[in-house]
């Protein structure tokens, strides 16, 4: 079982996201939302065998770094992969932004199904 959590202040966007991993058919069996890092925290406080979080890189009320760094203190890389969501460019993206974060991929938006399936996969459990 892969329990993701979308973290992003708005909630059409948490709608968006789910629908679109349900579409691309991406290997989750849970998805639960928080719309601030404080909320984040608590959640995973309230559901420490989560997977994955996938959070808007400007996360309201901590900021993705703080947030991925928070993680951090919790849970290795491994246990608990962290990916933005960040409407950059592909070229931005390799050389600085969400690696600078602590972030361990990102899904660059606008998305497609199929890029939407190629970000989240190799973090997606396998059973």
């Amino acid at each position: 079982m892969c329990k993701l959590l979308i973290v992003d202040g708005s909630a059409a966007v948490r709608r968006i996201l789910m629908r679109a991993i349900s579409e691309a058919e991406v290997a989750i069996d849970q998805i639960l939302e928080a719309a601030t890092g404080v909320e984040a925290l608590a959640c995973l406080d309230a559901n420490p065998d989560l997977d994955l979080i996938l959070s808007e890189a400007d996360v309201a009320e901590l900021g993705g770094a703080e947030l991925v760094a928070r993680v951090r203190q919790r849970y290795a890389a491994d246990d608990l992969p962290v990916l933005f969501v960040d409407a950059a460019s592909p070229v931005r993206q390799g050389a600085l932004g969400w690696q600078e974060l602590g972030a361990d991929g990102v899904l660059v938006s606008p998305f497609t199904s199929q890029s939407l399936h190629l970000a989240l996969d190799p973090f997606v459990t396998h059973s």
